[in-house]
Formats: structure tokens, C-alpha cells, sequence
């Protein structure tokens, strides 16, 4: 299988479709409905990041309870958290001091009741990692079934944007769980066709516009075959240019997408007010150029964070030294 050149052990190509979703994330939080597609591709950003989060949860999911929850859920929580506050006193609460409405303390501290815009993907992602450990002895089939039919009971209400916080983990775990269940049929599928990835990326992107515009886009069937053709689409392109600087990049960006998803929020937020300030547009392109932007600067600054002294930002300070992002990075780079 193609891997990156700097670790026997990953897969540029499925770092790259992580890089891919991360991107989307930014890209959405940056530009949000100025564009119908970046509307539709709700079938595709967060699917696609659980999807490929799901498909190396089985070494997490093999530990005792007590190093699972510790270990993954447990950092994943303290980082939601952390990440929560100080994105809220950087931003938010910056805000709201030097504007008219008054400060909103109590918001911060809702966090798991009314998870943040930005980082309730992390809470959603510690829930998943419970779920599928409670759910890994039973058997799978009879599990997808079941969690099929709640995404489409959700599905069903024709709402994708202000949905309660249980119906965004009720559609992001099938995914989640699939890619579980279907890891060694996916990766050997990815690696015998891939030279159909653009077709079916392709397909993915007409089918999403088409279906995000019709009276059926409510049905479960439909959103979840467009959000799976897209993730194979995604995955398989990659597959098709191991060598492209393209997916080196993405690859780049996926393997390091911890820094950006906790930060990106922050230098969106003062671009745009500084393009408020300037009297610059704030319309698609010039957001599609911050999101660009703020990706740069979250891996720039990312990086020079990743040091011991600092190590606190990405990891809980119950973790080991070997199992830090800094530490399992720099391993990343030097093979």
C-alpha cells in the first residue's frame, strides 16, 4: 500500500482524506453558507473525519477500561475542555468585552450540556469511542441496523444545521462504527480501484449539490450513499497520486489535524474583524482566502508548540512522554 515516505506505518492516503475533512471544517467555519456547496458538503466533512477516525479505533478500543478511558477519552475530554475555555476568553469573550452585549460567563461552562460552534467534534468523538467499546461485543451487523435506522429517524427532519448535540453523534457514529467494521474490505477495495477515484469524486460532488436541492434530501438512504461515495471518492484519489505534492500536503495537514482543528477558530476570528475594520468584503472569496490562511498559521504555529514546555496545549499531563502528540510527531518525521 502507498505510506508515507517518513513512516512505515501510516498511510498517505488516508492521512491525506483526514487532511481533506479537517480542511472542510475550517473552510466551513470560515466561508459558512456564502456558498450552496460548502452547504452540502455536510454529507462529506464530518463523515469523512469519522469515518477515517473509526477505521484505527481498534488499538484504542483493545485497552482494559481503565487505560481507554484515561488514555483516549479521557485526553480527548481534558482537550475539549481546555480548548473550549481558552478559545472562549481569546475570541468570545474578547467580543463581547468591547461590544455592546454583556459577558456571558456561564457560557464556557455549558460545554457539555450546549457543546461550543467550533470544538463540539471532540466531544462527539469521546462519546463515539465509548459507544463502539461498549458496543464491540455485540455483533456488528445487528449495531449498524440499528444505528442506521436512528441516522435516518434524524435525517428525516430535514434539518442539518441547528441540530441538538445527540443527533450530531447519532449521524457522525455510523461512520464512525462502519469503518470499524469494515476496515480490511475498505483498504483493499481503496487499493484495487483507485484509479476510479475521481469518479467517483465526481459523482460524489454532483450527487451532494443534487440531493442537498431536492425535496428528498431528508431521506437516510440517499445522504448516507452520497456521504459514503464521497469518502471512497476522497480516499481513492489520494490512493491515485501517492506522490503528488497535493497529497503530501493534505497528508501533512491530516497527521498534524489535532493543531488545526483546536486553533483555527482564533485567527478566523480576528481576520474577519480586521477585514471589518479595513472596510474589506467579508464575502466567499475573501473567507476562502482566510480559511487558507488560518489552516498555514495553525500548522506554523502548531509546530513551534510542539515542545515539552508546551505540551500541556495537545496532550492531558497524565499522558506519558511517548505518548505525546509532539513525541509521536517527531517520530512521524524522522521515520
Amino acid at each position: 500500500m502507498s505510506q508515507t515516505p517518513t513512516s512505515p506505518s501510516r498511510l498517505a492516503h488516508i492521512d491525506a482524506a483526514k487532511g481533506v475533512s479537517i480542511f472542510l471544517v475550517v473552510y466551513w467555519h470560515a466561508v459558512d453558507a456564502r456558498l450552496i456547496f460548502n452547504e452540502a458538503l455536510w454529507m462529506l466533512r464530518m463523515p469523512l473525519f469519522f469515518f477515517v477516525s473509526g477505521l484505527f479505533a481498534a488499538k484504542a478500543l483493545d485497552l482494559d477500561w481503565r487505560a481507554f478511558l484515561t488514555q483516549k477519552v479521557g485526553n480527548i475530554l481534558y482537550l475539549y475542555v481546555f480548548w473550549t475555555f481558552l478559545v472562549f476568553a481569546s475570541t468570545i469573550l474578547v467580543a463581547q468585552v468591547f461590544g455592546p452585549d454583556p459577558i456571558n460567563w456561564q457560557q464556557p461552562f455549558m460545554l457539555f450540556v450546549e457543546p461550543p460552534r467550533t470544538l463540539w467534534f471532540m466531544y462527539a468523538l469521546a462519546v463515539s469511542f465509548v459507544l463502539a467499546k461498549l458496543l464491540k461485543p455485540l455483533p456488528p451487523l445487528f449495531v449498524f441496523a440499528a444505528l442506521f435506522a436512528l441516522y435516518s429517524w434524524s435525517i428525516s427532519g430535514g434539518d442539518w444545521r441547528t441540530v441538538p448535540f445527540f443527533e450530531k453523534v447519532i449521524r457522525l457514529f455510523p461512520f464512525f462504527y462502519l469503518a470499524m467494521w469494515i476496515k480490511q474490505p475498505f483498504l483493499e477495495c481503496v487499493e484495487r480501484h483507485h484509479k476510479f477515484g475521481w469518479l467517483a469524486l465526481i459523482l460524489f460532488i454532483a450527487s451532494a449539490l443534487a440531493l442537498f436541492l431536492s425535496p428528498v434530501a431528508n431521506w437516510g438512504i440517499l445522504t448516507f450513499a452520497v456521504g459514503l461515495t464521497g469518502v471512497f471518492g476522497v480516499t481513492m484519489s489520494f490512493r491515485s497520486a501517492p506522490n503528488n505534492r497535493f497529497t503530501s500536503l493534505m497528508a501533512n495537514i491530516g497527521n498534524r489535524s489535532l493543531l488545526v482543528y483546536v486553533m483555527h477558530r482564533i485567527p478566523l476570528f480576528y481576520m474577519e474583524n480586521a477585514m471589518e475594520v479595513l472596510d474589506v468584503p467579508v464575502n466567499a472569496t475573501t473567507m476562502s482566502i482566510a480559511a487558507v490562511i488560518a489552516t498555514c498559521l495553525c500548522l506554523v504555529i502548531g509546530e513551534r508548540l510542539l515542545l515539552p514546555l508546551f505540551y500541556w496545549l495537545f496532550d492531558a499531563p497524565w499522558l506519558g512522554p511517548k505518548a505525546r502528540l509532539g513525541e509521536r510527531l517527531s517520530n512521524y518525521r524522522t521515520g
